[in-house]
């Protein structure tokens, strides 16, 4: 059976028919890394993008949480067009 990264923790193995707990923490532990360093060179679109992806794979981790939301609210807030920056936070998604 093949996984991919943005998958749920969880699959359904078909030939056993049972639920099988799939281990993503090295995936995460990168997601992290490359998070925390898009940080630190305030490329903010990369910062959503990384800690997002944490977030879909330990949606209670804290930092994934905070950040990502900090991510997005840091590169519309360096956006130099104020209907961009409006829309922002004004869509679903």
């Amino acid at each position: 059976m093949t996984t991919r990264e943005t998958e749920e923790p969880f699959h359904l193995c078909q030939m056993t028919c049972s639920t099988v707990k799939v281990d993503n923490s090295s995936y995460v532990e990168r997601y992290l890394q490359n998070a925390r360093r898009a940080k630190a060179k305030e490329d903010w679109a990369e910062v959503e993008r990384y800690y997002n992806m944490v977030e879909q794979n330990e949606p209670t981790n804290i930092e994934a949480i905070f950040y990502s939301a900090y991510g997005k609210a840091m590169q519309s807030l360096v956006d130099s067009d104020p209907y961009k920056r409006e829309a922002a936070f004004s869509s679903h998604g």
